[in-house]
């Protein structure tokens, strides 16, 4: 075999042997960049979000993201806006504003139109939960309505009850139980109205409709309004007794706190001067 035969194939070899560790690079490079826990993540966040454990899914939808992974930006995308209705549904509306504002600047987004009408929705949460401005908050939710979303009657009761609009309240609750069946909120939010107007009987049967609903999220208000009824009849024990309970519960909460403080000095009241002695008939008075 000659010389330049010989240098041939060893030049060859070479050639096959940094060809063969290339690729194997390459390979390691692809698997480490298409291969994450990415995917995994965001099954588990959406686990979580199923069971409305939102905080836990968020943590890990973020967890999801911060995995590095190539072609995975569709999955991102997605991800993102689960992020965006977990914040939704946990009442962080002003945060969510911020988070569907983003997907909407999104240049690929395929469904902008969802974007929208879940930024109105925030929007008019918002207005109605953190800025209390009710009728701004019902102008905002009578357009979503028209739009088709009967479910947010319930909201849009609640700004006409706040805004002391009884019978527009009434019929807002009546299309939504009509749809959606009754549950605690709407049930403390017509005791509540009924209390105020001194029908006390109609309010207690709210409040046994909300214990019965199945829905336990707002009894609070339901005991709150029977305490306040047991008030207005002056059972200050027995009232005494539930918003005790209530305060322990929920100390920052202003009505309660308000309405402990009345019963306390009711069911507290010294019968005795402070200062016997001290009384007009002992002293002249100019």
């Amino acid at each position: 075999m000659s010389s330049s035969n010989s240098n041939g194939i060893k030049k060859l070899a070479i050639t096959g042997i940094v060809f063969c560790v290339a690729l194997i690079a390459a390979t390691i490079i692809i698997a480490v960049n298409c291969v994450s826990e990415k995917e995994s993540l965001r099954d588990k966040g959406i686990v979580e979000y199923n069971r409305g454990s939102y905080e836990k899914a968020e943590e890990y939808f973020n967890q999801s993201l911060q995995e590095k992974q190539w072609f995975s930006s569709s999955m991102d995308l997605d991800t993102k806006v689960y992020i965006a209705e977990s914040t939704l549904k946990r009442g962080d509306y002003p945060r969510a504003l911020e988070l569907f504002n983003e997907l909407l600047n999104v240049d690929n987004y395929p469904d902008k139109e969802f974007i929208n009408s879940r930024i109105e929705f925030a929007d008019a949460m918002d207005t109605f939960v953190n800025q209390k401005d009710y009728s701004s908050a019902a102008t905002k939710l009578e357009k979503l309505i028209e739009k088709g979303d009967n479910s947010l009657n319930i909201y849009l009761g609640a700004c006409y009850g706040n805004n002391g609009e009884g019978d527009k309240m009434i019929e807002c609750f009546n299309k939504y139980t009509e749809e959606f069946g009754t549950n605690s909120y709407i049930c403390a939010q017509l005791a509540s109205y009924y209390v105020g107007i001194d029908d006390y009987a109609t309010a207690s049967d709210y409040i046994q409709q909300g214990i019965y609903s199945g829905d336990d999220k707002y009894f609070y208000l339901l005991d709150y309004n029977k305490a306040i009824i047991l008030e207005r009849q002056k059972d200050y024990e027995g009232a005494y007794q539930i918003i005790s309970d209530l305060h322990l519960a929920y100390p920052d909460n202003k009505d309660f706190e308000k309405e402990y403080d009345f019963l306390y000095s009711r069911i507290n009241i010294d019968e005795e001067p402070v200062n016997p002695g001290n009384t007009v008939e002992e002293h002249d008075i100019d």
